[in-house]
């Protein structure tokens, strides 16, 4: 279907964790977590569980 080929497209041309756009049949579409939350309308968390969870965690004793 033509997502999958969208999805295919995107998961071939993110080459990079650094990214914060992919080219997507020649539009570059911004990947940054505020772009995501955009355009999905999600409400914006300041600070949740899960973050102040993970902002605490050492890695040494994991």
């Amino acid at each position: 279907s033509a997502d999958e080929e969208l999805v295919r497209e995107f998961y071939v041309n993110l080459t990079s964790s650094e990214l914060t756009k992919v080219s997507i049949r020649g539009i570059k579409v911004p990947i940054s977590s505020n772009a995501i939350k955009e355009f999905f309308e999600l409400p914006d968390f300041k600070d949740n569980e899960y973050s102040s969870l993970m902002r605490n965690i050492e890695a040494e004793k994991l």
